[in-house]
């Protein structure tokens, strides 16, 4: 009986020549045709074996839920949950709120207006700007993990600019009229 899952006539003529010096039972050249397992074509076999110099893998100590699994092989270390960069947020909302107060608040002065205007525009949108950046790379990673509510708190920072924004320019805009 032929084994299904004898692949050596696959790999090269110095493998087959291995396995049959090794294995007394495999076919010998006097068996008939039917039998015997196939050549490789010298021509197109050039025998290089692309993990030769591969590193040997260690044995895992347990599988994905903790059993130990006799045989396996690791190749990942622990993962790592991701989340979102929280605290980029919360500057982010900090910057943009304390400029719509402060452009809300004390706007009828120009500089007070000027500074609103900065904290809420430039500066809270730059700092979502790198919460962006760092949650899109931690994205990628393996496992990623936000809260439910991170999407509406995303957007209530994107509000709050637009009123410290609005608030501000409106007061630079009044303070420009009157000059």
């Amino acid at each position: 009986m032929v084994d299904p899952f004898d692949f050596t006539d696959f790999g090269s003529p110095r493998t087959l020549a291995r396995t049959l010096a090794s294995n007394p039972a495999a076919p010998s050249p006097g068996k008939p045709a039917a039998l015997q397992p196939l050549q490789p074509d010298p021509k197109l076999d050039t025998g290089f074996d692309p993990f030769a110099d591969a590193a040997p893998t260690k044995p895992a100590a347990q599988d994905a839920f903790g059993v130990t699994a006799p045989g396996a092989t690791a190749s990942v270390g622990s993962l790592t949950l991701a989340r979102p960069p929280l605290r980029y947020l919360g500057l982010a909302i900090v910057l943009a709120a304390a400029g719509a107060v402060t452009a809300g608040v004390w706007g009828s002065a120009v500089v007070a207006a000027g500074i609103g205007w900065l904290l809420a525009g430039p500066v809270a949108i730059g700092v979502l700007a790198v919460y962006t950046l760092v949650d899109t790379r931690r994205r990628t990673d393996a496992v990623y993990s936000a809260p439910s509510w991170i999407g509406a708190a995303y957007w209530t920072v994107v509000v709050v600019c637009l009123i410290g924004i609005a608030a501000g320019a409106w007061e630079l805009a009044l303070w420009a009229g009157r000059r």
